[in-house]
Formats: C-alpha cells, sequence, structure tokens
C-alpha cells in the first residue's frame, strides 16, 4: 500500500511555534507529528510513503530520512512553491494502484488499513474519510416563521455535522485531472471528479481525529497524545519514548 503525506504547508496559524520548526515536526508529548503520522501507516499494512514537501523541507527530511526506522520506504516530492493540497500530486510518479492521500496536521486513531480496503470493495474513482464535528453555538438559536412569530428555541444548541477529515484515498485516474505548476486543493479536486460522472465515496471515521492547525488544537492534541499515547501508536512505537527532534 503506498501513501502520500501533505507536509509542505506553511503552519502560519501555528506561529512562533512553527517560526524555526515545520508543523510536522512539531511534537505531542516528545513525539513529531510525522513520526506518529509514519508508524500509523507501517501498522495499517503501508510499506512505500512520499512525503510531498515545500517549507523546510529539508529539515524533514534530514529528521526522517529513508524510513527504515519506521519499517517504511519514504522518498520525497519537493515543490518550488504553495500548490494547495491536491496540486503536490501531480509531482509524484502516477501509482500503479490506489494511493493513501493525507494531511500531515492529524491526530488520528483510523486504521488507514481499512479506508483502502473500503475504498477497493467499492470500486469508487476516490474516498473521502469523514469524521462527526460538534460545535456549541454560544447563543441562543431562535427559529421564526414568515408572520415573525418564534416557533422554536434553543438555548446554546450544540450541532452536528459531517466534515472532510483530509484524508482520502485517490485512484490513478485522478492524476489526469490535476494541472502540473497550478495550485489546486483537494476538495477542487473531488468536485471535478463528481462533475465529470465519477463514483466518489466515503468512509465513516467514528474514532478519534482531531485538527492541529492552531495554537489552541495543538496544546489540546498534547494532553490528549499524552494521556492516551497507546491509543494512537502501535505498541512497539509507542514505548519507545519520546524522540528527539
Amino acid at each position: 500500500m503506498q501513501a502520500i503525506v501533505l507536509a509542505g504547508g506553511l503552519g502560519t496559524r501555528l506561529h512562533p511555534y512553527t517560526e524555526m520548526t515545520p508543523k510536522p515536526l512539531l511534537p505531542l508529548a516528545g513525539t513529531p507529528i510525522i513520526d506518529i503520522i509514519l508508524y500509523q501507516l507501517n501498522a495499517s499494512g503501508c510499506d512505500h510513503v512520499t512525503l510531498a514537501l515545500f517549507h523546510r523541507a529539508e529539515q524533514i527530511r534530514v529528521h526522517v530520512g529513508d524510513g527504515a526506522r519506521y519499517g517504511l520506504e519514504v522518498d520525497y516530492s519537493v515543490a518550488d512553491r504553495l500548490l494547495g493540497t491536491a496540486g503536490p500530486l501531480a509531482l509524484v510518479a502516477r501509482p500503479l494502484e490506489p494511493c493513501l492521500v493525507l494531511n500531515a496536521d492529524v491526530l488520528t486513531d483510523l486504521d488507514f488499513g481499512s479506508v483502502m480496503a473500503h475504498h477497493q470493495a467499492r470500486g469508487a474513482a476516490a474516498t473521502v474519510v469523514l469524521c462527526r464535528y460538534a460545535v456549541e453555538v454560544p447563543f441562543g438559536v431562535v427559529e421564526v416563521s414568515s408572520e415573525d412569530l418564534i416557533q422554536r428555541y434553543q438555548e446554546k444548541p450544540t450541532i452536528e455535522a459531517l466534515i472532510n477529515s483530509g484524508i482520502y484515498v485517490a485512484d490513478p485516474l485522478a492524476w489526469d485531472k490535476i494541472p502540473a505548476g497550478q495550485y489546486m486543493d483537494m476538495p477542487e479536486l473531488i468536485d471535478k471528479g463528481i462533475r465529470k460522472g465519477h463514483d466518489i465515496t466515503t468512509y465513516r471515521h467514528t474514532g478519534e481525529w482531531y485538527d492541529i492547525g492552531t495554537i489552541d488544537s495543538y496544546h489540546r492534541c498534547q494532553r490528549i497524545f499524552a494521556e492516551n499515547r497507546s491509543r494512537f501508536l502501535p505498541y512497539a512505537a509507542s514505548q519507545s519514548g519520546p524522540v528527539a527532534i
């Protein structure tokens, strides 16, 4: 199983932490985010990973190396400018089989192997992993009729929605729809596939999933990972302790 990890973002919302350190190397309880992801990919049956890089690419290359310590073969694709979340795929050789594509700024207990098996069973052009996300509205929400009469009132309700987790499986045909050297995000690529009549399926993950895009979410993930290290890492990796950057 092959995976492409999108690890080239600037991480501007995580300043000042990312002023000297690229976001994938930020540690959670001593273990860099990229290490957690690579160990998880190996445990899910992945054997080859391409890291799509841009910002501070050399720091990441020096840290990850050839991937041997993760039980993986790791190679690199380095862009000369920001290309979004789909644009960097055009710089990676077209795979021969469906390929995992994921952002390098999520903390999850997702079994990537199960996602791939689901995708292959459905025979779709792409699979988008969805997670349920809840937001509490900090005000009273009022529904009114066309005559401006109150029909329903809810004090600080919680609204739930299915959201894109930033984790995908893409068939090789997706490479035909990515313009070389141009900025493109994955939602645009998915929308292009839908408009062309391709089946885009979903995989609903009901376990843990957290974005690591802001200072607040980073601090939250620090605590969650420290308290549940073995939940997110395979046994051997979880016993190895913090990794020095």
